[in-house]
């Protein structure tokens, strides 16, 4: 079941930030540029629910005209590397909590 939270969106507003911050702290430690695409993408995995690259480069586009398919698809190739998602299911939360207790 999908709760729809004052956001707007599917996902609690303190979770995506502290979420979204885990996730970029984690991209920078593997080397990784955090642009504002980048960023972008982030942002729409976090608050969509996408089951393709494609939903994801879509709803991307729409917030910044400049995200290319690419960019999309090296995205989603980081954050799976990096363990943070996995095909099977679009955002390992898991690993997430796990990052979350090895920085406290």
């Amino acid at each position: 079941m999908n709760t729809v939270y004052e956001n707007g969106m599917n996902t609690q507003p303190d979770m995506d930030k502290e979420t979204k911050a885990v996730v970029i702290r984690r991209l920078r430690q593997e080397g990784c540029r955090i642009t504002h695409q980048r960023e972008q993408i982030l942002n729409v995995i976090l608050q969509e629910e996408c089951a393709t690259v494609k939903e994801i480069y879509t709803k991307a586009k729409r917030m910044d005209a400049s995200v290319g398919f690419a960019t999309v698809y090296r995205m989603i190739s980081l954050l799976e590397q990096t363990g943070l998602i996995s095909r099977g299911i679009m955002f390992n939360y898991d690993e997430v909590e796990r990052l979350k207790q090895g920085a406290k």
